[in-house]
C-alpha cells in the first residue's frame, strides 16, 4: 500500500492579490489605478495627474483608529463601486490521500 501526500500550492505573478501595489488599467487604457499610501489613486496618462478615488477615511471603520490595509481591489463595470480585499492571512492546506 502506497501513501502519498498531495501539496497544493498557488503561484501568483507579481500583480497578484499578494502584491504590494496592484496596478489596474482603466477599460479605456487612458489611465490606471494603484495603491498609494493606503489609498486608491487614479493616474491619468500621459500627464500623470493623480486623483484619489478611495481615501483612507473611506476604509476606516467606525470602531477603528486607523484605516484597513488594502491588499487588492476590483472595480465594478461602471467604476461606481469598488470591492476591497483586506485583512488577509496565509493559510496552508495539506491533503493526505491513501492509495
Amino acid at each position: 500500500m502506497k501513501h502519498s501526500i498531495i501539496i497544493v500550492a498557488l503561484l501568483f505573478s507579481s500583480f497578484s492579490i499578494f502584491s504590494q501595489s496592484p496596478i489596474k488599467w482603466s477599460r479605456d487604457g487612458d489611465s490606471f489605478y494603484m495603491l498609494e499610501g493606503g489609498e486608491i489613486v487614479n493616474v491619468a496618462l500621459p500627464q500623470n495627474t493623480k486623483k484619489t478615488v478611495v481615501t483612507k477615511s473611506m476604509v476606516t471603520p467606525n470602531s477603528q483608529v486607523g484605516p484597513l490595509t488594502i491588499s487588492n481591489y476590483e472595480f465594478s463595470a461602471d467604476y461606481s463601486k469598488v470591492l476591497i480585499f483586506t485583512n488577509t492571512k496565509k493559510v496552508w492546506r495539506f491533503i493526505m490521500t491513501r492509495g
